[in-house]
């Protein structure tokens, strides 16, 4: 199971790349590159490719995937629940993917000085793609689904890595942080100005991380087990 689940990561991590390749890069460049790429995921996940161990549902499985599907639905995502501020931009992003030809342009040469989307928009990407054969709805969706795909390879590989079930591997990623302590800790005046103009002396927990950052919150977790370090 360990296996076919590192695999999955390894699929979640490349698709946006692949797509990136398509929409931003010439063609001359992004077909030999995605042929190379797609070939040694050919290597990692078919040629070695074994059919996974039966795998014995622990009772708690149906609460992992309750809290995690309860946690992205109100982290906004989707826009099923509240949206903090930081979500506008991240809608606008998503939303130009959808409408603009990749790479999305806002100004041509002939009209003046070049203006594009000049970001890490790979999360978008798989969501934007449907998004251009759908609507602004199914594409929401899409991203939220595609955000779950990314919360439970996390929280899954995590438990593993611990030896533990899923479900306190979600409690221990939703809560994990800390560093802030120190600060508020040792320089109870001055923190977060100790040391202008930084202001976050902190590593986010994971309940506030994915309403923040999820674009990098997902990909940055996945990477170590990825690597085979769980």
């Amino acid at each position: 199971m360990l296996k076919s689940t590192r695999q999955l990561s390894f699929l979640y991590l490349t698709l946006p790349f692949i797509l990136f390749l398509f929409g931003w890069v010439h063609l001359t460049i992004a077909i030999p590159l995605a042929i190379i790429i797609l070939f040694t995921l050919y290597k990692l996940l078919i040629a070695n490719y074994q059919l996974p161990s039966t795998v014995n549902h622990q009772p708690s499985t149906a609460y992992w995937l309750l809290i995690t599907a309860l946690w992205l639905f109100l982290s906004g995502i989707g826009g099923y629940a509240f949206q903090n501020w930081d979500h506008n931009w991240r809608n606008v992003v998503l939303r130009d993917l959808m409408n603009f030809d990749w790479p999305v342009y806002y100004a041509q040469p002939e009209s003046g000085p070049v203006k594009m989307l000049v970001y890490y928009v790979g999360f978008w990407l798989p969501s934007a793609l449907i998004a251009k054969f759908t609507n602004w709805q199914v594409a929401n969706f899409a991203l939220f689904i595609w955000s779950l795909l990314g919360v439970l390879l996390v929280t899954h590989q995590l438990g593993n890595f611990f030896k533990t079930s899923n479900l306190k591997a979600t409690i221990l990623f939703l809560f994990f942080s800390g560093l802030d302590v120190l600060g508020t800790l040792f320089f109870a005046k001055d923190y977060p100005t100790l040391l202008p103009p930084i202001t976050h002396l902190e590593t986010w927990a994971g309940i506030y991380n994915i309403h923040l950052s999820p674009l990098s919150c997902f990909g940055s977790s996945i990477k170590p087990f990825r690597h085979g370090y769980a």
